[in-house]
C-alpha cells in the first residue's frame, strides 16, 4: 500500500495547492501529510518556484513515519494558459524525476488541464512513472467541484470539489474517491481531502491528506 501512497505523491499535484503562484517571480512552500490508518504518516515538504507563469521548477522532499528522509522528487511543470470571456484555462506537462536517496529512484510524465471560473473548478490529470528498476505504473487524478466563496476585499474563499483518484500496476489496480474542502486567505492555502476506496485488494485502505500552503 504504501508504494501507491507514495506514487500518488509523486506523479499527481504540485504545490502549492495545484493553484498558486500564477505569476512570474513567484514563488511558495507547503507542508503536507498523508495518512493511512494502521500503515504509515508521511509528512511532505514541498516548494515552487515560477520562473514565469508557464514555466516553473518544483520540488517534493518525504519524511516517511515522521522521521526517514525519503528520495526528492524534482518536477519542472510547462504551463500554456489561455485567458477566455469569464474563465481561464491552462494545458500542461511535467516530466519529473525521482533522486534515489532512500529506495528506488524512477522517472515519470503527466499530462494536464484545468480551468476555473468564478463559482467553477476542475483538474485533470494522466501520469505515466516507471522506476529505476523498471516497474511501470500509471494513473489519473480528477478534482472536480464548485468555488462558492470568494472576498475580494480579503482575498479569501473556499473551494470544495470531489476527488478521483485511480491507480494502476503491475501488482495492484486501485480507485480512491472522495471529497476535498480548501480555504484560502490572501497568501495562504489550507487543504484538506478524504479518499476512500473504491476498487482494490484488502490492502488499498482510506487516505487522508492534509496541508497548508504559503505564497508570495
Amino acid at each position: 500500500m504504501r508504494a501507491i501512497l507514495l506514487i500518488t505523491a509523486l506523479m499527481a499535484h504540485q504545490p502549492v495547492m495545484d493553484m498558486a503562484p500564477r505569476w512570474s517571480g513567484g514563488y511558495g512552500f507547503q507542508i503536507r501529510n498523508e495518512f493511512i490508518p494502521n500503515v504509515s504518516s508521511t509528512n511532505w515538504f514541498e516548494g515552487v518556484y515560477t520562473r514565469s507563469r508557464e514555466k516553473r521548477i518544483t520540488f517534493k522532499i518525504p519524511f516517511e513515519d515522521g522521521k526517514t528522509l525519503g528520495s526528492p522528487i524534482i518536477a519542472l511543470p510547462l504551463k500554456r494558459y489561455q485567458n477566455h470571456s469569464g474563465y481561464t484555462e491552462n494545458w500542461g506537462i511535467t516530466p519529473q524525476v525521482k533522486i534515489p536517496i532512500e529506495g528506488k529512484g524512477g522517472t515519470g510524465l503527466s499530462i494536464s488541464y484545468s480551468s476555473e471560473d468564478p463559482r467553477f473548478y476542475q483538474m485533470y490529470d494522466f501520469f505515466g512513472w516507471r522506476s529505476s528498476i523498471g516497474e511501470p505504473s500509471y494513473g489519473f487524478d480528477g478534482n472536480i467541484g464548485l468555488h462558492p466563496i470568494h472576498r475580494n476585499e480579503t482575498n479569501s474563499g473556499i473551494f470544495t470539489m470531489w476527488d478521483v483518484t485511480v491507480r494502476k500496476s503491475k501488482r495492484i489496480t486501485s480507485v480512491h474517491s472522495g471529497p476535498v474542502l480548501v480555504i484560502y486567505r490572501k497568501n495562504i492555502m489550507a487543504r484538506i481531502e478524504f479518499k476512500l476506496p473504491l476498487k482494490g485488494n484488502n490492502s488499498v485502505l482510506p487516505i487522508l491528506n492534509s496541508g497548508i500552503g504559503f505564497v508570495f
